[in-house]
């Protein structure tokens, strides 16, 4: 707890924790007054940066980020040091149910073999795909191609029916029965 002559550490915990561990006595720091809210938004960029987030927790995480802050992709990617088209490919990810975050985690699958599975439209498929990807050890490359077949192999939905032509055929058609 911060009080009068005392600071808080908000963000660089681990390379605090890598300096006291080399004997530094004395740590470089930016020592800056901010609310809680700042100090939060702080922390969770710094958590975000972290290299050993997983795909998932690095998009839920930017969510939550833009959630709390109400911040636009743009800006929650200038905040992260990340491009807006990075921002929106994590996001993109939470498209997927919890069933099917946690299912890619436990087959440990990658960010990209997560992106390939948002094309399939139902969480049945995805998880059958995933069991599919995971046996079969498939790259990247190898999903997308999977997946497109699964798409093509798909049943096609029937055409609507022009009911207005159905409907003048069927008045033309009862119209000669009536005058023969």
């Amino acid at each position: 707890e911060a009080g009068p002559g005392k600071y808080q550490l908000v963000a660089g915990e681990r390379r605090c924790r890598a300096c006291m561990l080399l004997g530094y006595t004395h740590v470089p720091a930016i020592v800056k007054n901010c609310t809680m809210q700042e100090s939060a938004v702080l922390a969770l960029i710094e958590n975000l940066q972290r290299q050993d987030l997983d795909f998932v927790e690095e998009a839920q995480g930017i969510a939550a980020l833009m959630r709390t802050q109400n911040l636009s992709q743009e800006q929650a990617a200038r905040l992260l040091g990340k491009s807006q088209s990075a921002v929106a490919n994590k996001l993109r990810l939470l498209r997927h149910g919890e069933t099917v975050l946690s299912a890619l985690r436990e087959a440990g699958l990658t960010e990209r073999h997560a992106r390939a599975l948002l094309k399939l439209p139902g969480e049945t498929e995805k998880l059958e795909a995933i069991a599919t990807i995971q046996r079969l050890e498939l790259s990247v490359a190898a999903t997308e191609k999977y997946v497109a077949s699964l798409l093509s192999a798909a049943p096609s939905r029937p055409r609507k029916t022009d009911v207005s032509s159905f409907l003048n055929t069927l008045t033309d058609s009862l119209a000669k029965i009536q005058r023969s």
